[in-house]
Parts: C-alpha cells; structure tokens; sequence
C-alpha cells in the first residue's frame, strides 16, 4: 500500500463576508490515506456548524 501526499484539485478562493454572517468554505484535496482538512483564523480551529 502506498501514500500519496495530499494536494488541492481545485486551487482555493478567497471569502470575504460582513460580520456576523455566514462564511462557506470549500476546499478539494486529494491524498491518501484521505486527508483530514481544519480551518484556522487566527491561529485558532474553525468550528464546524
């Protein structure tokens, strides 16, 4: 079995919203074993809602 280092499929897109709106994020990453994706904003973990 052999790894394959993880990439994005899809280059990654800027958002831009007002405050207290919502926010999507979308990313495509191939790899495996599959890739696990967290989002960080100022040095901390986005939640996922």
């Amino acid at each position: 079995m052999t790894t394959q280092a993880p990439t994005f499929t899809q280059p990654l897109q800027s958002v831009v919203v007002l405050e207290g709106s919502t926010a999507t994020f979308e990313a495509h990453i191939s790899g495996f074993p599959v890739p696990e994706v967290s989002w960080f904003r100022d040095g901390q973990v986005i939640s996922t809602s």
